[in-house]
């Protein structure tokens, strides 16, 4: 059987009520007697608080549909809204409030007794009661709970430290710069220092890396995976040297062999580097100049080395060569018109008439005075190379006999034994004058 709480009043009705049918069904006399136990029933029971119930009267019989009926119930609280009831951390705490209802003292809402809500402080994550009490009219409490849960569903800010994108020279340390947190709820140094980081750098080798960020606060709120990316890259410039000397001079018309370059790189393979070496420059061993060959290479990170260079001179080391033309001595008769020769030069390189033309003579000759007089050729070819010089000997000499002249006839007649006065002679030369005192007589 089920019992629910009734009031008095309403027992005293349902009494009428099975009188009424009683009388109707002509047991009077059950009835009555039915009225009578009943009402004693109610009377019993009324300190109780309950009754008995949904009793049908058939032929004066009491069938078994009935519900007890009590009177000492203590009253019902009904929370109103959540149990438990959900705050956001910071927000306000809003009283749902409940409803109270007895049996007998009716609805008891206004008689709610409120504690424990001084005690919930929404600014700390927690768990907290508020407790609702109630007492009737007879002395019966109950007690109802809510409970108050604060929660943090705010998640953390991650910030990098430095910048998300950072370049580093390969071959060097990679020095994390980290991250902080900031959380709307726990300590900035506690959230900061449970920060994982996750992925690795390695500066041996060029690329690019990523190094992740996360953090979950006391809540287990977790942050926005922050990401930082490292490039480890090669900004340096490969080395060049010279192998062998620079300048370096050769003979015109020698072969030359260039003794080549040697790279060398922070990152890439130096033997690799070595053999990408760009040549640029020619040198032309047939002419005379000076060359210049520029060495350059870049590695693999497109880094420009500093151009070096080598120059080769090709040079004429060669003197020209001088020949006389004519004797290396020669005789003339004083007072004669004298006309050199000349000589001609020949060169390796330049060509034969252009030195022939630039020989220089030194010395004269003086026709009209005897003596030995010396020539001296010479010249220098377009590279300074001086030829050997070549002398020629003039002598100018007198091979011409004076001329006596008699004073007179060649043949005079003369008087015997008187004083013979020799009329003389006169004497002309080419060359000399006043031999006519140096005529010897004989």
């Amino acid at each position: 059987m089920k019992f629910r709480p009734i009031s008095k009043v309403f027992a005293r009705s349902l009494l009428t009520a099975f009188v009424m049918i009683a009388s109707l069904n002509s047991f009077l006399s059950f009835g009555n007697y039915f009225s009578d136990e009943v009402l004693k029933s109610v009377e019993k029971h009324s300190s109780d608080s309950s009754i008995l119930t949904n009793q049908a009267v058939t032929n004066g019989t009491a069938t078994d549909q009935s519900e007890a009926v009590s009177s000492d119930s203590p009253p019902s609280i009904t929370l109103n809204g959540a149990n438990p009831q959900i705050i956001t951390l910071g927000n306000n705490y809003l009283e749902s409030a409940a409803v109270a209802e007895d049996a007998e003292d009716g609805i008891l809402t206004d008689q709610i007794i409120i504690s424990g809500v001084s005690l919930i402080n929404t600014n700390i994550v927690g768990s907290y009661t508020v407790q609702y009490s109630v007492t009737d009219s007879s002395g019966n409490t109950t007690i109802a709970n809510r409970t108050v849960e604060v929660i943090d569903t705010t998640p953390p800010q991650l910030n990098l430290n430095g910048n998300s994108i950072v370049s580093i020279e390969v071959g060097t340390t990679y020095n994390e710069l980290g991250a902080s947190a900031t959380d709307n709820y726990d300590d900035y140094n506690t959230i900061t220092s449970t920060i994982s980081i996750s992925g690795s750098v390695n500066t041996a080798t060029l690329g690019s890396y990523t190094v992740s960020y996360d953090v979950t606060d006391s809540s287990g709120n977790s942050a926005s995976t922050l990401i930082r990316t490292v490039n480890v890259v090669d900004t340096t410039i490969p080395v060049l040297s010279l192998l062998g000397s620079s300048p370096v001079n050769i003979e015109l018309n020698e072969a030359y062999t260039d003794d080549g370059a040697t790279a060398t790189d922070n990152y890439d393979d130096n033997a690799a580097l070595t053999a990408q070496i760009n040549l640029s420059g020619t040198v032309d061993n047939t002419v005379v100049g000076s060359y210049t060959l520029t060495y350059n290479v870049s590695d693999s990170s497109n880094n420009q080395a500093t151009a070096i260079s080598r120059v080769v001179n090709v040079e004429d080391n060669i003197k020209p060569v001088i020949t006389l033309l004519g004797d290396s001595t020669i005789s003339i008769e004083v007072g004669t018109n004298f006309t050199d020769p000349g000589v001609v030069a020949t060169d390796n390189y330049d060509n034969d008439s252009s030195v022939t033309g630039l020989i220089s003579v030194s010395g004269s000759v003086d026709t009209s005075n005897l003596g030995t007089y010396l020539l001296t050729y010479s010249v220098s070819d377009s590279s300074g190379n001086a030829a050997d010089s070549v002398d020629r000997t003039v002598q100018i000499v007198d091979t011409t006999a004076p001329i006596i002249s008699l004073n007179g006839n060649s043949s005079i007649n003369h008087t015997y034994q008187t004083t013979f006065i020799d009329p003389g002679a006169t004497v002309t030369d080419n060359y000399d004058t006043n031999l006519s005192s140096l005529i010897a007589v004989s």
